[in-house]
């Protein structure tokens, strides 16, 4: 790419530079005019640890670094069940979301969400499938003050009344007027959309990330009406904490009524025991005390029963655990809400951890599938926490049997000292040793009961706001940056045009350039006239373009140099390139020098030889053809140029039906060997070679041969017509002529004159 030839082509259309930043400005003010900017909506929560998972810690971490990262999981949990599809619909349809009011403007619509904006509310709505959503629906009050008119785009308006069902082709609505409007708004435009897409739509737009690596959360979302934005991010915790004190109330309820199930059963079994103590009593008329020894006994058969019947029901419980454990089950153990207490470790907290664990799975299921990656840490934990209850349970097992084979063992030796006691007596003890562990049993239930009632009434939530959401900045690029960027592509995209256009254009640019293309000499430039004079040379003409028809003029001796150089044949690629223009303009130099000239148009298929030297585009007179074809004599046809004596011409005449098959005659090459012997010089304009093969049938006939191309017009392409006939040889001593070379501002090469006239293109257009 020529970097000069690109500045030049950008100077001479220097008008794109001041049209295309014109362009791009009004552009960017369009855009900053009816830009609908978001706001960015921030807040900061903490999602509290709660005091089941502190116990969990405590509990289990030392069991093989367990959880180790239990509190990251947890979080990442938390921001997914935030994110979760409950949580949005719910937001959505406590907000109203799926409605929106919009203020219709010319470009740009104005979205009415402050209540007291709207003259009137869409109180209820149904829809016929989902032929309603996203229908805008164009309501305006009636004159009457009572009523309205729903129209659909084009179609024909249905009339309705405030506080009333109205039907229309895609459901059903009601509207409401607005009693906090104090506007004189009488119409808007209403947009329902499907409640389940707004949703979807407000979680993939919500971020929820924590902060500087600790456990504080960032909440944001972007919104073109930032306090839409606030209210949903209000909303959603107010929503996310609504679900955890419900979950918590569920939790003790169902305690609750375990406890009082126990409960009814113990009072069965103390009330029979008592019983069965009264009538022990007055069946053995048993009266008074016993000694200190029998007290004793009996004392520590009392403790070694309780402490039998309290690690028989922690077995008993520790079974049931282990048995679901055992299993693939993933039911929930929250139904089983008493706690396991062994010597060393209270199995409450680590039951109640994998319950949440649990509940998370399920609201994630909600609103994912099966095979979410949000899943995968939560089914982690719960295997870890199975697996660690699990072996915990298994040792604990095993130290409970021990226990109670040593007690057993302990009362076998207890009962063995006191087989002296009166069996009355004993009897009537193992009664009140029964009711009395039921009593026990019996307050530690009512205990459970008192703690789950207060669980429930001081259920609290679990997220703690730090920062409330509020309005941050404008997404808004702003003035400068817009009106910066519209500059430069004001200037980049006409840059790029000219270069584009500088790239595409293959045509002949430079004499170098067709130097470098070409096989065959360069005899000379002639540069672009601006003028339409066709003849520019004359006896008194000291232009810089008669120079140079002067300097052709001497050249043409260098090209030809010990040859004959009498006949010479101008030809072209195409039409347009001013070989007719040349041929006179170097007959004429030729003629002033003192040569008879005389030039002959051979064009015999789009003639212009006699027009372009008379100036009369009507010019008839007999020529080649009419000679050619018996129809004139050669006096008749060789005419006089007015203004120099050396210079004739002999037009193409009429233009025939087979200009190929006359020039092919032998009556034509007769005519220019008599020729020779009356001019010094005889130029022949031939039609372009590029196109027909006429300038190929004379080229035995000639001695020199000029081709002529044009700046800016001869293809780099139809060089090769060029080099084929010069390495053919198939014309006699070819040399070009770069004809019509610019120079001035933008060009970067030319001699500060020039001239350009020719064919143009379509050269057979007439035939």
């Amino acid at each position: 790419m020529d970097v000069k030839a690109v500045l030049g082509r950008a100077i001479r259309q220097w008008y794109l530079f001041l049209l295309f930043p014109l362009l791009t400005f009004s552009l960017g003010y369009a855009y900053l005019r009816y830009e609908v900017p978001e706001f960015e909506v921030k807040g900061t929560i903490l999602i509290k640890e709660s005091p089941e998972d502190r116990a969990l810690s405590q509990a289990v971490g030392d069991v093989g670094g367990v959880f180790v990262e239990n509190n990251a999981t947890n979080l990442i949990n938390q921001i997914e069940i935030l994110k979760s599809f409950a949580i949005m619909r719910a937001a959505v349809d406590t907000l109203g979301l799926e409605v929106s009011y919009l203020s219709m403007g010319n470009v740009k619509n104005t979205n009415l969400y402050d209540l007291a904006e709207r003259p009137f509310l869409l109180s209820s709505y149904q829809s016929d499938g989902q032929r309603l959503y996203n229908k805008p629906l164009f309501i305006a009050l009636n004159d009457d003050r009572q009523s309205y008119a729903v129209s659909f785009e084009d179609e024909e308006k249905i009339i309705g009344r405030f506080g009333q069902s109205l039907v229309l082709p895609y459901g059903t609505i009601t509207l409401e007027r607005n009693s906090d409007y104090v506007g004189s708004r009488a119409s808007m435009s209403i947009v329902v959309q499907d409640p389940v897409s707004v949703a979807k739509n407000y979680g993939k737009r919500l971020k929820i990330n924590t902060l500087r690596s600790s456990e504080l959360l960032e909440i944001s979302l972007q919104d073109v009406v930032p306090e839409r934005a606030i209210d949903f991010i209000t909303t959603i915790i107010q929503v996310y904490n609504t679900f955890t004190i419900l979950e918590q109330k569920e939790i003790a309820l169902r305690t609750t009524e375990f406890v009082n199930d126990r409960l009814d059963y113990l009072q069965q079994e103390l009330n029979e025991v008592e019983v069965a103590a009264e009538d022990y009593i007055i069946n053995n008329d048993i009266v008074g005390g016993t000694d200190r020894e029998l007290e004793t006994a009996f004392t520590q058969l009392t403790e070694n029963e309780r402490q039998i019947i309290e690690l028989s029901i922690t077995q008993e419980a520790i079974s049931r655990l282990r048995g679901v454990l055992s299993g693939n089950s993933t039911d929930s153990l929250r139904y089983l809400p008493y706690t396991v207490e062994l010597a060393n470790l209270d199995l409450g907290p680590v039951l109640e951890q994998y319950n949440r664990l649990l509940l998370e799975r399920e609201q994630l299921l909600q609103s994912a599938k099966s095979d979410n990656p949000a899943l995968i840490p939560i089914n982690e934990s719960l295997l870890e926490v199975r697996q660690t209850v699990a072996d915990v349970l298994k040792e604990a097992t095993e130290d409970i049997n021990s226990n109670i084979a040593a007690l057993k063992a302990t009362n076998e030796t207890v009962f063995t000292s006191i087989k002296r006691i009166p069996g009355k007596q004993r009897g009537l003890m193992a009664l009140e040793r029964q009711q009395s562990i039921r009593e026990q049993l019996y307050l530690f239930l009512l205990q459970r009961r008192e703690e789950s009632a207060l669980s429930s009434a001081a259920a609290v939530e679990n997220i703690r706001v730090f920062e409330a959401p509020m309005q941050g900045g404008s997404t808004s690029s702003g003035p400068v940056p817009v009106y910066s960027i519209a500059l430069l592509m004001g200037l980049l995209l006409p840059l790029g045009w000219v270069t584009l256009q500088e790239f595409m254009d293959d045509t002949i640019k430079s004499p170098d350039k067709l130097k470098e293309l070409s096989l065959a000499p360069l005899l000379g430039t002639i540069a672009f006239e601006t003028a339409q004079n066709r003849i520019v040379v004359d006896a008194s003409s000291r232009t810089p373009i008669a120079e140079m028809f002067r300097m052709l003029r001497t050249n043409l001796q260098f090209v030809g140099a010990g040859k004959n150089q009498q006949i010479i044949l101008v030809t072209s690629s195409v039409g347009g390139e001013g070989k007719t223009f040349i041929c006179l303009n170097l007959s004429m130099s030729l003629a002033i020098s003192g040569k008879r000239v005389l030039v002959i148009g051979m064009d015999l298929r789009k003639p212009k030889l006699g027009k372009y030297i008379t100036n009369d585009e009507n010019y008839q007179h007999d020529g080649l053809t009419n000679y050619l074809t018996g129809g004139a004599q050669l006096e008749d046809i060789i005419q006089p140029y007015p203004e120099q004596s050396n210079l004739h011409f002999i037009s193409s005449g009429v233009v025939p039906p087979n200009p190929a098959e006359l020039l092919m005659l032998p009556k034509l090459t007769d005519l220019l060997s008599e020729l020779r012997e009356r001019y010094d010089y005889i130029l022949i304009d031939l039609p372009p070679v590029g196109l027909v093969t006429d300038a190929l049938l004379l080229r035995n006939q000639v001695d020199l041969s000029v081709y002529v191309t044009r700046f800016g017009e001869t293809k780099q392409g139809q060089i090769a017509i060029v080099n084929d006939l010069y390495a053919a040889k198939k014309l006699p001593n070819l040399s070009l002529v770069l004809n019509g070379v610019k120079s001035g501002r933008g060009y970067g090469y030319g001699y500060g004159y020039g001239y350009g006239y020719g064919y143009g293109y379509g050269y057979y257009s007439e035939s």
